[in-house]
């Protein structure tokens, strides 16, 4: 093949300033021919492509333009709506600061389950009858007197005469 012509022979042949060697070895090979054809149909192709008309191209509608104008009143309104909302809007009173001294709500709520979930056998009656112990058992987990040993009368003291008092 290096006795056959290169592209830029081929293209000097299309254009009609090939030597005559050229065209004459053009005539003589086959192969050489054949290129040669595709060349000038490439080329031909290529012209009728860039002499066309382009194509028309169907574009989308505009949207329409957004008013930014209104936007910028609402806008407007709005914060002034909110400012004048929050100086006429009456407020709460804050609640009072707890002490650091305060109980972890943990803590609380441990001593809540121990109370509510204790077992009977562990749950000890006050010393005395007062109101105040009968207090302080509750809030520890007990009761000083059962419930059938206040239905039968057998508990002593201001509570429990309340609420068994039979008049």
């Amino acid at each position: 093949m290096t006795a056959c012509l290169n592209e830029r022979r081929l293209l000097e042949c299309f254009s009609d300033v090939g030597r005559t060697a050229d065209l004459a070895h053009l005539r003589s090979c086959g192969e050489c021919a054949e290129r040669f054809a595709r060349l000038r149909d490439d080329l031909g192709r290529l012209g009728a492509v860039l002499s066309a008309a382009p194509p028309v191209v169907h574009r989308p509608a505009p949207l329409p333009s957004f008013r930014w104008g209104w936007a910028a009143a609402v806008a407007t309104a709005a914060f002034a709506a909110s400012i004048v909302i929050g100086i006429a809007w009456p407020r709460a009173p804050h609640p009072p600061r707890i002490a650091s001294a305060a109980p972890s709500s943990a803590d609380i709520s441990a001593d809540l389950s121990a109370a509510l979930f204790a077992p009977v056998e562990t749950v000890t009656a006050p010393a005395g009858n007062d109101e105040v112990a009968y207090l302080q058992a509750a809030l520890g987990g007990g009761w000083p007197c059962s419930h059938e040993e206040m239905m039968n009368g057998e508990c002593d003291g201001p509570v429990y005469t309340l609420l068994t008092d039979e008049e």
